[in-house]
């Protein structure tokens, strides 16, 4: 489930732990503002995954000439969007918002998929000019191009309760490890330069 979705379940006792990359468009900060307002009176550990691009998926070449936000709103651009309470469409949403643009008048914002390669291949494949995803999504796409636009920050969230269980421990050991960096540089295109990075609310 995405973000949203996924703090609603921890916070409803449904999930022991989630996993959360939202931007605050009014603190320009990711995910502490969400766990401060969505998790009212539940003590909360959150230690910092990694890093990533969020960018636009765009066919190859670029031929609409497609560099930001504003872009969604030109009459001639069609989009594919994602599905309402993942990271990448509250990203888009707020952005939007921040602009003015009125979603209203953009090509395709109704339509959803749910993942990113699902978006990516819609864009290789003609069925939309743009769509919002990770750049890792991109390299397994062939005829798309890849626009960086926002380094975005993965959290994992659990209930301070829980810290010292056995498998919390396992989990906080592995997150912190040179060797969990190493496998996320090995995967590529991951930041680690805030991996581990813990924080209590």
């Amino acid at each position: 489930m995405g973000s949203y979705n996924g703090l609603y379940a921890f916070y409803n006792g449904r999930v022991s732990m989630t996993a959360v990359h939202l931007w605050d468009g009014e603190t320009n900060t990711y995910n502490y503002p969400f766990i401060r307002r969505l998790l009212p009176g539940i003590p909360t550990g959150a230690v910092r995954l990694a890093g990533r691009n969020q960018g636009f998926y765009v066919k190859k070449g670029n031929p609409l000439h497609i560099k930001d936000w504003k872009d969604f709103a030109r009459p001639e651009i069609t989009m594919i969007n994602r599905e309402r309470g993942c990271g990448t469409r509250i990203l888009l949403d707020q952005k939007l918002k921040l602009l003015g643009v009125d979603i209203a008048g953009i090509r395709g914002y109704t339509q959803e998929c749910t993942s990113h390669l699902t978006c990516a291949g819609i864009v290789a494949k003609g069925g939309a000019d743009i769509a919002c995803g990770c750049e890792q999504a991109a390299e397994e796409i062939p005829g798309i191009d890849f626009i960086p636009i926002q380094l975005e920050w993965y959290d994992l969230i659990f209930r301070l309760e829980d810290r010292n269980t056995p498998v919390m421990q396992e989990i906080l050991s592995y997150i912190s490890s040179d060797g969990f960096k190493q496998d996320l540089e090995i995967m590529g295109k991951y930041d680690v330069s805030q991996t581990g990075r813990y924080e209590e609310f």
